[in-house]
């Protein structure tokens, strides 16, 4: 890749995107931007898709200027959004508001955690952030990042949600440890105490297709727990079932999507299709903030009664 990082914008708001990009090379972040790309002579439309194409990411700076701007919306995004659904990277296209808008956002960008760069106050933290979203799947990055938790998305990334800087010292947390740009480990603790750790393994695309559990046994070692396996379907790349294996217990969740990918519904059912009435609930329902964060998991019984609900913090 030529670039870390393609800044779609709006020429209105060229002051704010200058300023950015000299605040993200200063996180050696190497910024895609047409005014130093683009030449005399050059095919604009060549060369931005070309751009695209030679970037690590792509950011959508939001404002009410480029949502009405033709080479970004009928250009750059469709660009962008061809070559995520092309080579399944769910978290290509990172979205930033950098003005408020009161048009509806498009409906591929619906559901998608943004930056936001409209309070003044978070603007240095918000460039550190996308700085570090970028640097962290470079191929030279080992290291760790803590989270308040832990998905794994519909084309089968690991997805760190709610960072913080370090465990936290009541609640959850979760240590993710990169090698190389790929999850080899995460452990997580409760009120400070590291209680589980997963292994993952990977496809040829990058995608987790195993999840193995562990737990303390009493001594000072770990036992296994359990297993998740994941199958994808090949047309969308999406993730379509979870297969769990563990003591007494083989079964699958099958899962529906609405149309942003987000997971509406998680049926529990076994290895023969029929409901799975081991787990003391057959289906569990998701509620979503507006930036698509999970809210709360609604867990239903066989009869279609609920069995409780289950908040999630994800701040």
């Amino acid at each position: 890749m030529a670039h870390d990082l393609f800044l779609s914008y709006s020429r209105k708001n060229k002051r704010f995107i200058d300023r950015l990009a000299a605040d993200l090379r200063e996180h050696h972040v190497d910024v895609w931007l047409d005014t130093i790309e683009i030449e005399v002579g050059d095919l604009i439309h060549l060369t931005i898709e070309q751009g695209i194409e030679q970037s690590r990411y792509f950011c959508l700076a939001l404002s009410p200027a480029s949502l009405r701007s033709y080479y970004v919306r009928g250009i750059e995004f469709e660009t962008a959004f061809a070559r995520m659904v092309r080579e399944r990277r769910e978290s290509f296209i990172l979205p930033i508001l950098i003005q408020r808008v009161d048009e509806p956002l498009p409906a591929r960008l619906a559901g998608r955690a943004y930056l936001d760069f409209t309070n003044k106050k978070l603007y240095a933290e918000n460039v550190r952030k996308l700085a570090r979203k970028v640097q962290l799947q470079s191929d030279l990055f080992s290291g760790q990042r803590w989270y308040k938790a832990l998905e794994i998305s519909p084309f089968g990334e690991i997805v760190g949600i709610g960072e913080i800087t370090q465990v936290a010292p009541t609640g959850p947390s979760i240590c993710i440890t990169w090698t190389r740009s790929t999850v080899s480990r995460a452990d997580i603790y409760y009120n400070a105490a590291n209680v589980h750790y997963k292994q993952f393994s990977f496809d040829e695309h990058g995608r987790v297709v195993e999840n193995m559990m562990y737990e303390l046994d009493g001594s000072g070692g770990w036992r296994y727990v359990d297993t998740w396996r994941y199958e994808y379907d090949p047309a969308t790349g999406r993730r379509v079932k979870k297969f769990v294996e563990k003591t007494g217990a083989r079964s699958y969740r099958v899962l529906d999507y609405d149309g942003h990918n987000n997971v509406l519904e998680e049926r529990v059912v076994t290895l023969e299709g029929a409901p799975d009435l081991s787990y003391g609930y057959t289906r569990k329902l998701f509620e979503y903030s507006e930036d698509g964060h999970v809210l709360r998991e609604i867990l239903y019984d066989q009869d279609g009664d609920v069995v409780r609900t289950v908040e999630r913090k994800t701040d």
